[in-house]
């Protein structure tokens, strides 16, 4: 009777780590999919990301760790020790990541785009096994120090009580109410803050092996007049309309189109009034009194709506 109350024990601490398996492969494809266009944008933000991985996958482990402690150390007849209650359900949970990884993940698994691990075998049981380490390793250890802490707490509370009470879901909740929040903080801050850093500029555009190689060429023709011409990457053509234009400022000022010019309070005028064309070769002719006086600083962006970012193709002072 009591082998089979062990061996029911074991069962259900396997399926417990068969859940913490599901909510650590949710977090990282969560993670990857919520970075990859900051990291396509911005290869050198993937440190952040790193230790953002890193350091959520081992407060997860641990909350595991405890609360398979709690699941199964406490209020039973024949209790586990938190340690191997640990060891089983990090095991356990890494077992079922590598696995839903493996399934799920395109075939060259660890060859992650910025990822934590640059490995490329193409040999499904080899990265499987790789992964597997890894994650055991670090989930079985996180997970049964997590236990054992929260065992040790939990003995060092009711070493003078007769009976220990099986905790509830909603005191379990409470009880890693820092741990959770420090997680969800950890998961969502550094995203936010390099999409913020992205928007407002503080973070530029450096993945030299997507960027379209556009630039603008800006001259005087008159002292009055300014000619800009468009040249444009033919090797990464647009891939619809509307989705590629150009924004062109004039010491700060919109002066993009003629409608533009109009509440700019810019004495200019623009040729064509629709302003410049995102093509190859396409020109623009920028004339009036506001160029005579002083030299002007011209600022020409591509935006790239299709792609999420945008360039600078012209800066300086004509």
């Amino acid at each position: 009777m009591q082998a089979f109350s062990n061996k029911r024990e074991i069962t259900e601490i396997i399926l417990c780590g068969c859940f913490g398996g599901i909510c650590l492969a949710a977090m990282i494809f969560f993670l990857q999919a919520v970075w990859a266009p900051i990291l396509n944008y911005n290869t050198s933000v993937s440190l952040v990301y790193k230790f953002q991985m890193i350091g959520s996958s081992f407060i997860l482990f641990f909350i595991l760790g405890m609360a398979a402690s709690d699941l199964f150390c406490t209020g039973r007849k024949n209790e586990q020790g938190p340690v191997f209650t640990g060891l089983l359900s990090g095991l356990t949970a890494a077992f079922v990541f590598s696995s839903v990884y493996v399934i799920v993940s395109r075939p060259y698994l660890l060859s992650w785009d910025n990822g934590i691990l640059e490995v490329n075998t193409g040999l499904k049981l080899i990265e499987w096994l790789i992964l597997f380490t890894v994650f055991g390793i670090t989930s079985g250890i996180l997970q049964a120090a997590g236990a054992w802490y929260r065992h040790s707490r939990k003995e060092s509370k009711t070493e003078t009580a007769c009976v220990r009470e099986k905790p509830t879901c909603s005191g379990m909740l409470y009880t890693y109410r820092f741990l959770i929040l420090i997680l969800l903080a950890l998961l969502v801050i550094p995203p936010v803050a390099a999409y913020i850093g992205i928007e407002n500029g503080s973070i530029k555009w450096d993945n030299g092996f997507n960027r379209p190689f556009e630039y603008a060429e800006a001259s005087r023709t008159t002292d009055g007049s300014i000619h800009i011409l468009m040249r444009h990457d033919i090797m990464s053509p647009q891939r619809g309309p509307g989705l590629r234009f150009l924004n062109i400022t004039v010491d700060g000022k919109d002066v993009s189109t003629q409608s533009v010019i109009a509440g700019s309070g810019l004495n200019l005028s623009i040729d064509p009034p629709e302003g410049l064309a995102y093509r190859n070769n396409s020109s623009a002719i920028l004339t009036g009194d506001y160029l005579y006086y002083n030299p002007v600083h011209l600022r020409i962006n591509v935006t790239y709506t299709d792609l999420g970012f945008r360039d600078v193709i012209f800066n300086g002072t004509i």
